[in-house]
């Protein structure tokens, strides 16, 4: 068990892969991570946490109040090969959904 296991917030998602005439089809499932109020690196940290526990394909909406997360969160992203999809913002808060590679 990792240090960080216990700052991971509960990840929320639409339902998983749909029954379709007998046939399985995957469906993108995209959860949320909410780090209101917690600095920097948090944001990445928990983000990096919780992709680790996804699907490749699958989203994760990260909302976000520390700035710099607005900089080092996609970087970090990038540099691990996941997609940033969105980036939105709102009233001092952010939300950036990424896909996991």
């Amino acid at each position: 068990m990792s240090p960080f296991d216990s700052f991971v917030k509960p990840l929320i998602g639409a339902a998983p892969a749909t029954q379709g005439g007998g046939v399985a089809v995957a469906t993108r499932i995209r959860y949320r991570l909410d780090v209101l109020g917690r600095p920097c690196p948090f944001p990445v940290v928990e983000a990096a946490v919780a992709l680790g526990q996804l699907e490749p394909g699958d989203q994760l909406a990260v909302t976000f109040d520390c700035s710099d997360a607005l900089v080092s969160l996609p970087a970090w992203a990038a540099a691990e090969g996941h997609r940033v999809v969105e980036i939105q913002a709102d009233a001092g808060a952010w939300t950036i959904v990424l896909e996991r590679a």
